[in-house]
């Protein structure tokens, strides 16, 4: 059975928060593509984060930072 699968919005600060996430709450970081990886290349800061998963449990975490 799978728990609670929230996406996060960060301004920025994205990576910030998983790692602190992952580190406090155990999690295991399964995915992470940033801006500058994808087609989006060039359409904001290109090290803010697209995308990312974080596995907790029988929980994932999903985040990204906002586009500009």
């Amino acid at each position: 059975m799978i728990g609670v699968q929230p996406y996060l919005n960060f301004n920025g600060t994205c990576e910030e928060a998983i790692n602190f996430y992952k580190d406090a709450l155990g999690g295991e970081l399964l995915f992470m593509q940033r801006y500058g990886e994808s087609s989006m290349k060039g359409m904001g800061d290109d090290n803010n984060v697209m995308h990312c998963t974080l596995k907790i449990g029988d929980s994932h975490i999903m985040a990204s930072d906002n586009p500009e």
